[in-house]
């Protein structure tokens, strides 16, 4: 742009100049008034800590989510442009100082506070964006002028320059006219000011030693020496929080009259708290993302951060995503290019939702494995592009062999206690063994992840109720607190792996097999009972707490004599914090086996099995390897406490069997007979 212009320019922007437009009114630095009494303004804004941290949440939020630029292609699929200039500055580097995220931060904030956030485009010589260069927006004016739009800005040596919409990125926050955002801290400058005050009152109050403000009076006239020598005596003595509390000795017959206000009685603190509140209003942010967690329980904290990425960060990340649209993108490319922000980067839902999610799309044919992995910023496998249903979904590479094909498959065909090994091998009705083990080796994974979960939240209970016991030293209260705990507060457990087993068991269904003319065939069956699901879910629960209230009882034994608050603290936090080290793989092995037999089971008996045959890998165990072709019915097959004896091993039945699994590992399945 060429300097005759901009001085022509700004000639003609000078006649147009309004001195009562308030954004150029100088007067509006010192700050508007407010009836608190406390001017605001756009910098003094931020000694409100609400105003601050409401405007860092909401603008590092957004600055730290990945931006990408997307080329739609032929049949409306998509792919990121990586290949244009634009792509790499609003992903990775705005221009030579500054990262796409700080870029994001800034120029939010800005929108945020002044209501709009502008920077100047920098081009390449084929006309592409290839930098972005923040302006403040403080010595930015907009002015309409003969149907074209102008940005005037102001640079530091108070030299005006014009510059043309065409070079301009222009984010607008909340408006109304369209032509400009509203800064938030004007039209909210009088709760900000509420709040600067109170923290001002407070501020004074402690500076001067809790002192309250008052007179002295005095039976007589006193010159002005004597009361300049009472008032620095006073001042001296009294004042300053060490000082506080202090006897005041008054002589002479003087008396005190106390006017100022007690905090208490101007209810100080509740006041204080309200004014977060109400910038949490403003900024559409939820208080306990100021820090404000009087309303916030464990029940609704994550579903509070859930919205937050959605309420709060949702529109202010489409502003950004049509103003690219409208201000970076060619004429030529706006049919077929857009950006999105790429709110997956972290968890857009609760963990156990998104598993489920990307369970069922695997297992639809939505998304590959690869893609999920992608998702998961992991690696891709070999294998995984590929595109699955649920009936046909195998392992991506390799995976279990069919027991046909695995071991001697005569003597694994054998009648239950043949030794002979002579048997013709026995023609199985669509074996349903394999497509479980495979279906219960992705679950694995799932309940795993969920059982994580429960455990993070549980041991973080735990470590609250040690604080509140324990580190006041009360050793004794902390073991039964934590009974009460684990009688009275664990639904949540349950409530919490439902929704896991739910999907789990819509997926089994699809293998159940179904008698046609007195054959077994595999048919998709739609599973509605949820209720199964809630059961399971249940008895997952009691196994969860007895696994913790054991493991707590052996600790309890072990330090009964120990009068030691750190010591005890230190062998609490040590044992939870092997629980998650071990008890999620162990849930995920058991859970995703026991879970998927025993519905199985149940199905097929629905659909008229009255018989199953226990079937093994070639890697079981001795008494897994054992129970190879036992035929199951409804009575069990081990009970809690039971030993089970095999040649090269034993085990003891932790509960009643009724199906695999046997123990922690177990891979075992058992196939409809009859």
């Amino acid at each position: 742009m060429q300097h005759g212009r901009i001085a022509r320019w700004l000639g003609v922007l000078r006649r147009s100049w309004d001195i009562s437009d308030e954004r150029w009114n100088p007067l509006r630095y010192l700050g508007s008034q407010t009836d608190s009494g406390i001017p605001v303004n756009e910098e003094n804004a931020f000694d409100s800590t609400a105003v601050l941290c409401a405007t860092k949440i909401i603008s590092e939020d957004l600055g730290m989510y990945p931006l990408h630029l997307y080329q739609r292609d032929p049949g409306t699929a998509r792919q990121r442009a990586t290949n244009h200039p634009l792509y790499n500055v609003l992903r990775y580097q705005a221009n030579p100082y500054m990262s796409a995220h700080e870029f994001k931060e800034a120029l939010t904030a800005q929108s945020l506070v002044y209501g709009n956030g502008y920077a100047q485009k920098e081009y390449s010589n084929y006309g592409d964006v290839v930098g972005l260069w923040p302006l403040w927006a403080s010595r930015m004016e907009v002015k309409f002028i003969d149907g074209s739009l102008y940005y005037i800005f102001r640079k530091e040596n108070g030299e005006k320059i014009v510059i043309e919409k065409k070079d301009i990125f222009h984010l607008k926050g909340f408006n109304m006219g369209g032509l400009l955002g509203i800064g938030l801290v004007q039209k909210a400058r009088q709760a900000i000011g509420l709040g600067l005050a109170l923290q001002k009152f407070s501020n004074k109050f402690f500076s001067n030693g809790t002192w309250q403000s008052g007179t002295i009076t005095h039976p007589n006239k006193i010159s002005k020496p004597a009361l300049d020598h009472l008032r620095e005596s006073i001042k001296q003595g009294h004042t300053g929080v060490d000082k506080s509390h202090l006897v005041m000795i008054l002589e002479e017959g003087m008396t005190w009259t106390q006017t100022g206000v007690d905090p208490q009685a101007s209810q100080l603190i509740e006041s204080r708290k309200f004014s977060v509140i109400e910038v949490a209003r403003v900024f559409r942010v939820n208080p306990s993302k100021l820090m404000d967690f009087e309303r916030a329980t464990f029940a609704n904290v994550e579903q509070q951060a859930i919205n937050h990425r959605t309420d709060t960060l949702g529109p202010h990340a489409s502003r950004w995503e049509s103003r690219i649209y409208t201000d970076l993108l060619k004429e030529s490319e706006k049919k077929k290019m857009f950006a999105e922000f790429l709110f997956d980067a972290t968890m857009r839902m609760e963990g156990v939702a998104r598993s489920q999610m990307h369970a069922t799309y695997i297992q639809n044919g939505v998304l590959s494995i690869n893609d999920v992995r992608d998702q998961l910023n992991l690696p891709p496998v070999e294998g995984g592009d590929s595109y699955t249903q649920q009936m046909q979904m195998i392992p991506v590479a390799g995976g279990l062999p069919s027991p046909e094909n695995e071991g001697d498959s005569k003597t694994r065909s054998h009648p239950p206690g043949c030794e002979c090994g002579d048997h013709p091998v026995e023609k199985r009705a669509e074996p349903q063994g394999p497509e479980r083990l495979k279906l219960r080796q992705a679950f694995n994974v799932l309940i795993a992840d969920a059982t994580e979960r429960i455990l993070k939240r549980e041991t973080a209970d735990v470590r609250a109720i040690a604080d509140k016991t324990i580190g006041r030293g009360n050793i004794p209260t902390f073991w039964f607190n934590l009974r009460e705990y684990y009688k009275t507060n664990t639904q949540w457990i349950a409530d919490q792996i439902e929704e896991t087993f739910i999907v789990y068991g819509e997926a089994l269904a699809g293998l159940a097999p179904q008698r046609s003319n007195g054959n077994a065939k595999i048919e998709t069956r739609e599973w509605n009972d949820r209720g199964w699901a809630a059961d399971y879910s249940f008895e997952y629960k009691k196994r969860h707490v007895a696994k913790s209230l054991r493991s707590m009882a052996t600790l309890e034994s072990d330090y009964e004599k120990e009068f030691d608050p750190d010591v005890v603290n230190n062998a609490v936090a040590t044992e939870i914090d092997g629980w998650l080290a071990v008890r999620p793989k162990d849930s995920g092995m058991f859970d995703s086996v026991t879970f998927a037999e025993q519905l199985s089971k149940k199905i097929e008996k629905e659909l008229g099995y009255k018989t199953w045959v226990w079937r093994v890998n070639p890697t079981a165990c001795a008494v897994c390897a054992d129970m190879e072709g036992t035929i199951v019915a409804d009575d069990p097959v081990a009970l809690p406490g039971q030993q089970l004896q095999a040649e090269g091993g034993s085990l003891t039945a932790q509960y009643e069997v009724l199906s695999p699994a046997l123990h922690v590992g177990c891979e075992c399945w058992l196939e409809p007979s009859s």
